[in-house]
């Protein structure tokens, strides 16, 4: 081998420790006759070294595009992804929803590598108060003295607060009426028959903790300072724990109303307490997070804080139209807004990466405008396209296929 002898065999003949690089070789036999001269490869390749980026996923339903950085081995590299053991996806990058992968990334000599991948969603920050909180003594800046302050603009006649269904209501007109009623315990149950006006503490848990979350998603939705770290309503959230994960708090708070009133058995009373006290205590104050709830890809347009001049605006909220969507690049996105008023629309990748500003493409009609975008190089996935003007902000979920 390479001009050596190395060897005088019958058969069968195994050279171990060859170093990297090219070798000829040739074999002769006892009467001299020999082969042609023929060459190898030992592969040096370093082994298969692979970096993981993983983006949290932003949104409930959402993916996070995960790239695999590879060294190492002898390139081109296959990936295949796989979730309990069944397959998901091929190739690299790919768009993997939120949980844990395995990535079997195998070069062109047949040399692998396994690597465990996991997805994560991103935080959703909010604000929620609990039954305690709002159940307190209106005193300096509490939560007392907001519910003070804000109830009447918020709660007005003639429903006020309403908890229940069918014949079985409660209805509280002030925030008097609420300190009486809120700071009960006592067990979960459906409320008796009838309307009760203004009742003393019935220590009913569930109807108190319904209380507490009306106020919440009530207050959330009229006051754009609420929760001034996300663009998303509380009522829009997702529950991600428990039996009711996949539910909106709007959909938890028809429900709990819906077992108050009697008029649904879906699930026992003390059940949808333990969901709806899970919710209020989720995000307390506005600065804790317990995980419980997650933002949705597709939002609620929360109402932006407004100066004066814009709460006389006189298009107060506006009606998004995106089509087609799925697309192959094109996008024509159409809104009512106030003419001459500051708007912007940007498309970003799930990753949180802006791939364009769609700002300069604003075309105007009275208080119609419209923005025609091609771009005929996004790649099949998940986009996010983000509009915001003097009155709302929202984030749109864009699907690319092609």
């Amino acid at each position: 081998m390479d001009g050596n002898l190395i060897a005088t065999v019958n058969g069968v003949y195994v050279q171990n420790n060859v170093a990297g690089g090219t070798h000829t070789y040739y074999v002769k036999d006892a009467n001299g006759c020999q082969t042609a001269q023929q060459s190898f490869v030992v592969n040096t390749a370093l082994p298969i070294a692979v970096t993981v980026n993983a983006p949290d996923v932003l949104c409930y339903g959402g993916t996070s595009l995960v790239t695999l950085t590879i060294t190492g081995g002898t390139s081109p590299y296959t990936v295949v992804w796989f979730q309990n053991g069944v397959q998901v996806a091929t190739g690299n990058p790919v768009n993997l929803g939120v949980g844990s992968y395995t990535a079997i990334v195998t070069d062109s000599v047949g040399c692998d590598k396994t690597v465990a991948v996991t997805v994560k969603l991103k935080s959703c920050q909010g604000k929620t108060i609990t039954q305690g909180g709002w159940g307190a003594p209106a005193n300096g800046g509490n939560n007392g003295m907001y519910l003070n302050n804000n109830f009447a603009s918020v709660f007005t006649s003639p429903d006020y607060l309403t908890i229940g269904d069918g014949s079985r209501k409660v209805r509280l007109t002030s925030p008097d009426a609420i300190r009486t009623y809120i700071k009960n315990g006592g067990t979960a149950a459906i409320l008796g028959t009838g309307l009760a006006v203004n009742p003393p503490c019935p220590k009913n848990t569930l109807s108190s903790q319904t209380v507490a979350l009306t106020l919440n998603v009530r207050f959330d939705a009229a006051n754009p300072d609420w929760a001034p770290n996300t663009d998303t309503a509380l009522g829009d959230m997702i529950v991600l724990q428990g039996p009711l994960a996949g539910y909106t708090v709007n959909q938890v708070l028809t429900l709990a109303n819906q077992i108050l009133g009697g008029t649904s058995t879906q699930m026992t009373p003390s059940a949808i307490n333990s969901v709806v006290t899970s919710i209020n205590e989720n995000f307390d104050n506005g600065t804790t997070n317990n995980g419980y709830l997650a933002c949705p890809c597709v939002n609620y347009a929360k109402p932006i804080a407004t100066t004066p001049e814009k709460v006389n605006s006189t298009v107060q909220e506006a009606k998004i139209t995106l089509y087609p969507n799925p697309t192959r690049g094109e996008i024509n996105l159409k809104f009512d807004t106030d003419q001459g008023k500051t708007i912007s629309a940007q498309l970003y990748n799930y990753s949180g990466k802006m791939l364009d500003d769609l700002s300069r493409l604003a075309s105007w009609n009275g208080n119609t405008v419209t923005f025609n975008y091609n771009n005929p190089n996004l790649t099949d996935g998940v986009y996010l396209l983000k509009v915001k003007t003097s009155t709302i902000e929202k984030m749109i979920k864009l699907i690319i296929k092609k």
